[in-house]
């Protein structure tokens, strides 16, 4: 629902942040569950990188989209967002973890998680970036 509301709020955005987010959350959720740093709860007859891809499509895609309308449409400054959103993610991760959802293995952990948002956040700015770049180069 939040996501139709940001759609039609603003749908370059959207449209332009939400496929590059889904590629980047896949690869490092694919990569994670490999190396067996965590584990998405398992449902029956359901793999766990099946099981992974609904955070890549829905959360992360969300919270990514919201960091960029927030800098697109607001006057806060883009490393406050990527802290706000990285601690909200990473409670939510931790909700995930209390309520047996999601595991962490080999001394993953939540300042790990933590970081790894950062990371992830930062990457998807740096595309916005880059997206922004080229607009003004197509303007010209």
């Amino acid at each position: 629902v939040i996501g139709i509301f940001l759609y039609f709020k603003d749908k370059q955005t959207i449209v332009t942040i939400a496929p590059f987010t889904c590629t980047v959350g896949f690869i490092l959720n694919t990569i994670g569950i490999d190396l067996g740093y965590f584990y998405p709860l398992q449902l029956e007859n359901i793999k766990p990188h099946t099981v992974a891809i609904f955070p890549n499509i829905g959360l992360l895609v969300l919270e990514s989209c919201i960091f960029i309308l927030i800098i697109r449409h607001t006057r806060v400054k883009p490393i406050i967002s990527n802290l706000l959103l990285t601690i909200l993610s990473s409670l939510i991760d931790m909700i995930f973890i209390y309520v047996n959802i999601l595991h962490y293995n080999k001394g993953w952990n939540i300042p790990l998680t933590l970081l790894a948002y950062f990371i992830t956040f930062y990457v998807i700015y740096l595309y916005y970036l880059w997206i922004k770049k080229l607009e003004i180069v197509k303007a010209n």
